[in-house]
């Protein structure tokens, strides 16, 4: 490892659920990463991924045509 490269982290599957539920919520990217010492792409990544496994419900642009 260079002087500039941190070790490599790992978290839980409970501490990334809960830090990608944040995110999801309401909390901002960089923020969150920032408070969870994690690379903000990491998160990204994961959070992206949860909107793939876990898609919104799609919600009528408008109401029945009568």
């Amino acid at each position: 490892m260079g002087p500039l490269t941190r070790p490599r982290r790992s978290f839980s599957p409970e501490v990334g659920q809960e830090i990608v539920r944040m995110v999801m919520e309401d909390r901002s990217i960089v923020p969150a990463a920032r408070e969870s010492d994690m690379n903000t792409g990491t998160l990204n990544n994961w959070v992206t991924m949860c909107k793939h496994a876990h898609p919104a419900p799609e919600v009528p642009l408008s109401g029945p045509v009568a």
